[in-house]
């Protein structure tokens, strides 16, 4: 029986040394829709970064670069407000 437990015990060691050598990357720092809208190279790069996998368009960065994206296009356009312009 002292065998037995020796090799589950050597096992789980064995189980959770292989299991921390296969950590990935460290979680990506959330960014702000705001943070994107005032960092636009980082914007671009993201959203090339996200359009290379579907899967990648429901991370949050991925979700919040497109928003600053779409917000800083409306931002640029006249609206009515602007009132129209005669020459």
């Amino acid at each position: 029986m002292k065998g037995l437990s020796q090799q589950v015990v050597a096992g789980l060691l064995g189980a959770f040394v292989a299991a921390c050598g296969e950590q990935g990357p460290p979680p990506e720092e959330a960014r702000t829709v705001t943070w994107y809208l005032n960092h636009k190279a980082e914007r671009a790069e993201k959203q090339r970064w996200c359009q290379d996998d579907s899967v990648r368009w429901k991370m949050p960065n991925c979700v919040n670069a497109a928003a600053a994206e779409q917000k800083s296009m409306s931002d640029n356009k006249p609206t009515v407000a602007d009132g129209l312009k005669f020459k």
